[in-house]
């Protein structure tokens, strides 16, 4: 209820119907009530704004990839093609606000046949990728190249190894700090055609750590 002074034509406080009054440095100022809508539509607009800004932050980390990894339309920079299939799906909305759902980063995408049966194992200081041989055809050829990624989902810190093997070396051991031992930790990986540039979809290996 509002509270009005000096008669029907003086100043008035508080809220009444859609107006609400307040006095300021001795003077009444009056303004619409905020609308439900509005407010609910501010709301939401501005959690699509930190969920964009989230996912830029998490993908600008691994930028080499993105463009190495998204490069097969060349009608479209690898980035925006990073958003458009990272963006619905990378952050969620938590009781604790948003967060990055490392599970979901897709770090490449393309027609070249990912690692068989790829797998991550970390221990101190070291992440060992391991995969199976597989019969070569087009899509995959032993000298394809391997990227790997492990991402510290503790610090948001990415560690990149570009072309770091190759199909046919059935293994990688990535060197990683030492102080990693006790954070949580994502790897990643995907191929690379030879003439790099056809990729494959990345690889998620799992939580290798934390």
């Amino acid at each position: 209820m509002g509270i009005l002074y000096d008669g029907l034509f003086g100043g008035f406080s508080g809220k009444t119907g859609g107006l609400v009054g307040r006095k300021l440095r001795g003077k009444y100022l009056v303004s619409a009530l905020p609308h439900a809508g509005a407010r609910r539509h501010s709301a939401g607009l501005q959690c699509s704004r930190q969920r964009f800004r989230l996912t830029m932050h998490c993908l600008a980390k691994i930028k080499v990839f993105i463009d190495l990894g998204f490069a097969y339309n060349q009608a479209q920079l690898p980035m925006a093609l990073a958003l458009k299939y990272n963006l619905p799906v990378l952050v969620r909305n938590t009781e604790t606000g948003l967060v990055v759902a490392y599970p979901e980063l897709l770090i490449s995408r393309g027609r070249q046949a990912p690692l068989n049966s790829a797998r991550a194992e970390f221990t101190a200081g070291e992440v060992l990728f391991t995969w199976v041989a597989d019969r070569e055809e087009f899509y995959n050829r032993d000298n394809d190249k391997v990227c790997f990624l492990v991402y510290n989902e503790t610090r948001a810190e990415p560690v990149l190894v570009k072309f770091g093997a190759l199909r046919a070396d059935l293994g990688y051991l990535m060197a990683v700090p030492a102080d990693y031992a006790d954070d949580r930790l994502h790897a990643y990986c995907f191929t690379v055609a030879a003439g790099g540039r056809y990729a494959s979809n990345g690889t998620y290996l799992g939580l290798i750590n934390g």
